[in-house]
């Protein structure tokens, strides 16, 4: 089992948290969620927490994938 190299806890997963940008359309008197028009951006706005800490660990999957599998030395 991988262990956090923040807070040394063992932990099985990680959480990923993916920045969203919410578009709203405003008529001058209210928002209306265009759920249409959300975007994310892969590539900078992912990350790989430690569910013990809450330490970012990875921006990328695949040294997630390492870290979970057991590679810990390719952090």
């Amino acid at each position: 089992m991988p262990t956090c190299p923040i807070c040394s806890k063992n932990i099985r997963y990680l959480l990923n948290y993916c920045k969203v940008y919410e578009a709203y359309i405003y008529n001058g008197e209210e928002y209306i969620r265009d759920r249409s028009r959300d975007i994310t951006d892969p590539i900078s706005d992912v990350e790989y927490v430690c569910p013990e800490c809450l330490e970012t660990l990875f921006y990328e999957e695949e040294e997630a994938d390492r870290f979970l599998e057991g590679s810990e030395d390719n952090i």
